[in-house]
Order: C-alpha cells, then sequence, then structure tokens
C-alpha cells in the first residue's frame, strides 16, 4: 500500500464528491447486487471512524438533475460512524482498483472524502463540504458510479478474476482542533494496515481584498 498522504495533493483530480445525507444501511441494485459486495474494506484497529452501512443510490431521472451521458451504473453512499471521542472535520478514504491482476500496473488511487480535502495540502479553506461530525454521528461519502465502471473496465482489462475487489481503504481522518489520525501499512512486510497520529495541515487564511 502507498502513502497516502504524500499522494493528496493530486486528489482534486479524482472523481469523487461527499454530501451530508445519512441513508439507511444495505440495499442493492436493480440485479440484486448488494452494494458492499463491490469492494473490499479495509481498516484498521484503531481507526477513530467506522463504516456503518453502504447501499446504492438512486439516480435522478433524465431531465431532472441528470445528463445524458451519466453513468447508469447506480452510486455506492458509504455511511461512517465516527467512534472516537473528539469531533471530526475530515473523513477520507482511498479506493484502490485491483493491482495483482496478470494485466495489473500500479493503477492510480481514488480519493472520497467528507468536510473538506484541503486540509491535506493547507490550501485555503473556502468552506467545508459539511459540518463537523460529532461522535457517535454518521457521515454519508459517495463513489460515483462512473469512476466504478471506470474500475470494472480496468479489470476486464487487467484479465482480473471476479473475485478480485477494489480496496476501500481507510487513510486519513482530521479532527476540530487541529490533530489527526492517519493510516499507514504496518509489520516486518507493511502488509496490516494500522493508524498512527498525525498533524493536518492548517489552511491558509483567505485573503481579503480592499475596495
Amino acid at each position: 500500500m502507498i502513502n497516502y498522504v504524500a499522494a493528496a495533493i493530486s486528489l482534486m483530480t479524482c472523481w469523487m464528491l461527499a454530501s451530508t445525507a445519512t441513508p439507511d444501511a444495505g440495499g442493492s441494485n436493480a440485479v440484486g447486487v448488494k452494494a458492499d459486495d463491490a469492494m473490499s474494506i479495509v481498516s484498521a484497529p484503531n481507526q477513530p471512524v467506522r463504516i456503518v452501512g453502504m447501499r446504492f443510490r438512486e439516480k435522478p431521472q433524465e431531465g431532472r438533475g441528470r445528463s445524458r451521458n451519466s453513468s447508469n451504473t447506480m452510486d455506492v453512499a458509504v455511511e461512517v460512524e465516527n467512534v472516537s471521542s473528539k469531533p471530526i472535520r475530515f473523513i477520507g478514504y482511498v479506493l484502490d482498483p485491483p493491482d495483482r491482476c496478470p494485466g495489473s500496473d500500479h493503477p492510480l488511487s481514488y480519493w472520497i472524502w467528507y468536510g473538506d480535502p484541503r486540509v491535506l495540502s493547507g490550501a485555503p479553506l473556502r468552506g467545508a463540504r459539511g459540518g463537523p461530525v460529532s461522535p457517535g454521528a454518521r457521515a454519508e461519502l459517495i463513489i460515483q458510479g462512473g469512476l466504478l465502471d471506470s474500475i470494472r473496465a480496468m479489470s476486464v482489462r487487467d484479465r482480473c478474476r471476479a473475485e478480485d475487489k477494489p480496496d476501500l481503504t481507510i487513510a486519513n481522518v482530521a479532527f476540530v482542533g487541529g490533530t489527526g489520525w492517519e493510516g499507514f501499512a504496518d509489520g516486518p512486510n507493511h502488509d496490516r494496515w494500522n493508524g498512527r497520529s498525525w498533524t493536518p495541515h492548517q489552511p491558509s487564511p483567505e485573503r481579503t481584498q480592499k475596495k
């Protein structure tokens, strides 16, 4: 696994977005496939958040906020819960396509998040995408159907097996107050996912233009 903090500078190019709704866990798409069957969850024993549910989310009909070029694959809503004792302002997961298929060549990782990802780079904070998540509260992250289409096409191209699923890995959590948590590959062979303290970048203050 890679160091996700080092890769965070390019996260603005990924195909993800986040929202604040909290749906019911579970659910399936039109052919009865459960959302949590589409990927493998990689967690750490001391992580401050946990996934409590995944479901396919219905898309708006054409002409009601949906373009003709939108993917037909349903988005996946991932519901996470703050299991720490501190309010959280950013939650970041990384979706890794299968990398052990015959044709795999270190595919790119994709970020999904709640909050504002610029806490990873120190860029100016222009308004968080959702307010702080209190201890015991939940937030929702969205994996877009178009990204799932791309990963599926990549898996076919790389001759992956049906059981070769993308990994959804907890990467970074920023708490209100300036502290944080990050996941990292631990152990002699770097084959265990663990967590440690992390200091998020503090967003630069906005510059006020003089009139």
